[in-house]
């Protein structure tokens, strides 16, 4: 997970180091023509949260999730992911999202893991996750439960389990994490009609 991340803030970076004034201009985001995604008020979100200045500036340290990451401000942090796993859900090719999804899931494990125990796979960090929440306490297992709960719903290392899902945003919740009590309200409204 740590090397993918690495990967594209590095070919963010070295993308934005090509990047003329013209282009700047262009409907396109380094070369790929913008979609509707552009005008969609979560993507814009997202976006805003996991790419600094919005994609318009080229210093990838400086996105708000990988401030909020430092500042170990959870909510920030939380909101930006759950944010883009619904954008990315919505729009999986749009560059920016996509982009922007995989650093706020890098900082989101970054944080949950550091950087020696960072597991290589998604299968690996959630039962690494999951694993962890009986001894874990405090932030970090508020932490865990909505990692846990978010790949339940997306189906990011598992396939997607609603009852788990609501499990570990509740959990998180209980706890006093309003970001995921957001996440469970939603995903509880979104399921009621399916069977």
């Amino acid at each position: 997970m740590l090397r993918i991340a690495t990967a594209c803030l590095s070919a963010y970076a070295a993308l934005a180091a090509g990047c003329s004034a013209a282009r700047a201009e262009e409907p396109t985001w380094f070369g790929a023509k913008q979609t509707a995604a552009a005008h969609d008020p979560l993507s814009v979100a997202c976006i805003e949260k996991g790419l600094p200045g919005g994609g318009a500036n080229h210093d990838p340290t400086t996105a708000p999730v990988v401030e909020a990451m430092y500042r170990l401000d959870l909510p920030e942090l939380e909101d930006a992911f759950a944010k883009c796993r619904l954008a990315f859900r919505a729009f999986p090719s749009e560059p920016k999202i996509v982009v922007a999804h995989a650093t706020t899931e890098s900082m989101v494990a970054l944080l949950l893991f550091g950087l020696k125990d960072m597991p290589p796979r998604d299968e690996t960090a959630l039962r690494a996750a999951e694993a962890a929440l009986p001894s874990e306490i405090g932030m970090t297992k508020t932490l865990a439960n909505f990692y846990v709960g978010s790949d339940y719903e997306f189906g990011v290392g598992a396939k997607p389990d609603a009852a788990k899902a609501a499990a570990g945003y509740r959990a998180a919740a209980e706890a006093g994490d309003k970001i995921a009590a957001h996440e469970l309200a939603r995903l509880l409204a979104e399921t009621k009609d399916k069977p």
